[in-house]
């Protein structure tokens, strides 16, 4: 069925059952086949004027190509593609390949020595000879997306054997494809602080991992679609907090945000933090406690130097501009990261005064 109907729900779920898929209640199914995640979603696309439904299958790159690339036909979903990512076409020199294809990305030299696998030209020129004119394949998935929602299982099932054959060419190739010089930078700069820090490396991520007195923690440098790099700094507590925690800035759309969630603002008793953060969560005392003294200090601290922070129930996560590619820093920024969920879960799990034993 390719319209909006009152069951698409029962639908997916049922293709959910007959694929091997999960089936999140709504309009996404979700899996993995071969160590590829693999999916379906269903979405609406809205205007001033029309409602069009759409259904997407995808499956994942599990290492992102990290070039910004847009390869896709020469329909009318390929051409919005193009127009979002601006810049010249790419050709490879297979004439059947770029007679179909339009290829688009930043780096135009890794772009073309993965598109001239003979594998992935091959799975990619298949799709389209089985009529399937909307692939798009991008740095992160080989997708399909069609018009109307589909939730007719062999047309799914179809639709996902064709991205995985795609998605597994690709994953084929990129373990072929050279770094790139951001990718060198930011492997070594990561393999120094997990040396240094006693950290698990993960080289085709660009992330290092341990654990630190039950905090998961982690480190990892991410590249954008426009082609810039963010490094992150994440720290999983053992467990969640469970009071609803969230902070927001006093000012600015995420205190909008915050109004939406409620004029709730917990005082923790630290002048320059209650000024900065609207504090939500309950018990409020709790709240407060856990937030004061030296906890807030830290959490000042980051803000000043970080481009985004998150402290939640379940954990703390900065963010910082740019590519952090000295090893040296990496450890700094980590360790500050860390001891500030440290300090939360010190006063959460450890120590006598405690103030949730």
């Amino acid at each position: 069925m390719f319209n909006r109907v009152a069951n698409h729900k029962a639908g997916l779920s049922a293709a959910a059952r007959a694929l091997g898929l999960s089936h999140d209640q709504g309009e996404v199914l979700s899996g993995e086949h071969d160590g590829i995640p693999v999916g379906v979603r269903l979405w609406v696309q809205r205007s001033s004027e029309t409602t069009t439904l759409h259904t997407t299958v995808l499956a994942s790159h599990p290492v992102p190509l990290r070039m910004s690339l847009s390869a896709c036909p020469d329909s009318a979903l390929g051409r919005f593609v193009r127009f979002a990512t601006g810049g010249a076409d790419i050709t490879t020199g297979h004439a059947a390949f770029d007679a179909a294809f339009r290829v688009r990305a930043l780096d135009r030299l890794r772009a073309v020595t993965l598109l001239t696998q003979p594998a992935v030209r091959d799975a990619m020129l298949s799709v389209l000879g089985a009529r399937r004119n909307q692939l798009v394949v991008s740095d992160v998935s080989s997708s399909i997306t069609m018009g109307g929602w589909c939730t007719e299982v062999e047309e799914l099932r179809a639709m996902l054997n064709h991205t995985f054959a795609v998605a597994s060419a690709v994953r084929q190739a990129r373990e072929v494809l050279p770094l790139s010089s951001a990718e060198q930078r930011a492997l070594s700069a990561l393999s120094g602080m997990a040396s240094a820090s006693g950290f698990a490396l993960n080289a085709p991520q660009l992330s290092a991992h341990a654990v630190r007195q039950r905090r998961e923690v982690v480190t990892r440098t991410v590249y954008q679609p426009h082609g810039g790099w963010l490094t992150e700094f994440e720290v999983r507590f053992p467990a969640s907090l469970g009071l609803g925690l969230k902070l927001l800035p006093q000012r600015g759309l995420w205190s909008a945000i915050g109004e939406l969630l409620g004029t709730q603002d917990v005082q923790v008793g630290h002048a320059d933090f209650d000024a900065q953060f609207k504090v939500k969560g309950n018990p409020e005392a709790k709240v407060a406690e856990l937030l004061s003294g030296t906890v807030a200090e830290r959490i000042l601290h980051l803000t000043r130097v970080a481009k985004e922070l998150h402290v939640g129930d379940e954990g703390v996560r900065a963010t910082a501009d740019g590519l952090m590619d000295e090893a040296a820093s990496l450890v700094r920024s980590t360790d500050v990261v860390d001891g500030l969920a440290g300090a939360i879960a010190e006063r959460v799990w450890g120590g006598a005064s405690a103030p949730y034993r």
